[in-house]
């Protein structure tokens, strides 16, 4: 299990909701090159996007400022990776 899985284990990502009018400029765009341009031409929407993804950045921030830089791959089976048994593993207790 590779470092960053292991420390998004069990999150989910889910961006905040826009305003209403921001919301429809958004679902009229699909790839991130279409998003940059309409975001780049609205002022709005740009504010709009950055403040929307705020709370999982720092969701994701602070689930992964903790992680300790181990082998873990090496440390662990792919079986041993539920929060109970990494709570009775010394090197991991810190990063739950």
């Amino acid at each position: 299990m590779s470092i960053i899985n292991f420390g998004l284990q069990g999150v989910a990502i889910m961006r905040d909701i826009m305003s209403t009018e921001l919301e429809d400029i958004f679902k009229k765009v699909d790839a991130l090159e279409e998003i940059h341009a309409a975001a780049a031409k609205n002022e709005d929407l740009k504010n709009g996007l950055r403040d929307c993804i705020l709370n999982i950045q720092q969701l994701l921030h602070s689930r992964t400022e903790r992680l300790i830089i181990l082998e873990i791959d090496k440390l662990l089976d792919a079986c041993e990776t539920t929060a109970e048994i990494l709570s009775k593993k010394k090197d991991f207790k810190n990063t739950l």
